[in-house]
């Protein structure tokens, strides 16, 4: 037979276990603002952490192919997908053409068959965002082409021409190291005039105009009757960037 105590007893451990659940369900599901509701729990936003977009650029080949009064053009020239760089060096291009057939239509009663214009081009680079291009020019017709050079140098980041200016720190005296480098390099050949050298090398921009910057090398390119004669054509100087290091602006320091 149970006493009054048992009784009492098992009544408070219900009354425990029912009190328990009551208070689980407050807190968890947050009735009358009690404990917490994981429903209305505001959500932390994640942070993103933005990384600025680096494009690789890619070279691709244009040609133009016509012909001119009888003459033919052939040119060939790069694109790299920017279009205020495409349309600078499409400016070039055109430049050269209509020079040509202006000077074809100078004399329209000549025979013009034997008349050419060939463009061709040499690209290379210095930085991810950083091309050079070399142009090569000949115009044909008789027994001796006319060969001419043309560089230009591009920052496909920021969409500007690279002047030789824009290499070097302002105010230093790069002029006069490059004229004293490339001048040194050129008589090294026996078949070069010092004076003739010395004249196509003195310290003035536009006797350097024609430059192209690889990843470790500055390149100058003279057409024929610039620093030599006419005979040995197109002149090439290659100037390590490291001789040039204390005058280089820091875009172009590797």
């Amino acid at each position: 037979m149970r006493t009054k105590d048992s009784s009492n007893k098992g009544l408070f451990f219900i009354l425990f276990i029912v009190f328990v659940i009551v208070v689980f369900c407050f807190y968890n599901q947050g009735w009358f603002g009690f404990g917490k509701n994981n429903a209305e729990q505001p959500k932390t936003e994640e942070k993103k952490i933005e990384t600025p977009e680096v494009k690789n650029y890619e070279v691709k080949m244009e040609k133009i192919n016509e012909k001119a009064s009888g003459a033919s053009i052939d040119a060939e020239y790069p694109s790299f997908g920017n279009g205020v760089i495409d349309g600078n060096i499409k400016t070039v291009i055109n430049a050269k053409i209509k020079d040509f057939k202006d000077s074809l239509s100078s004399s329209p009663d000549i025979d013009n068959t034997d008349q050419f214009l060939n463009i061709s081009y040499v690209s290379s680079k210095h930085s991810r965002e950083v091309f050079s291009i070399k142009f090569d020019v000949v115009y044909g017709g008789g027994i001796h082409p006319i060969e001419d050079v043309e560089c230009r140098t591009y920052n496909l980041d920021n969409s500007k021409e690279i002047k030789l200016s824009d290499v070097f720190k302002e105010n230093s005296s790069y002029l006069n190291k490059i004229s004293e480098l490339v001048y040194a390099e050129l008589i090294k050949d026996k078949n070069v005039d010092p004076s003739w050298a010395k004249q196509g090398t003195s310290p003035k921009e536009e006797n350097f105009k024609n430059f192209i910057l690889e990843e470790k090398d500055m390149v100058f390119y003279f057409a024929p009757g610039i620093v030599a004669s006419n005979s040995s054509g197109i002149r090439e100087v290659r100037i390590p960037l490291s001789s040039l290091k204390m005058f280089l602006n820091s875009l172009f320091v590797n």
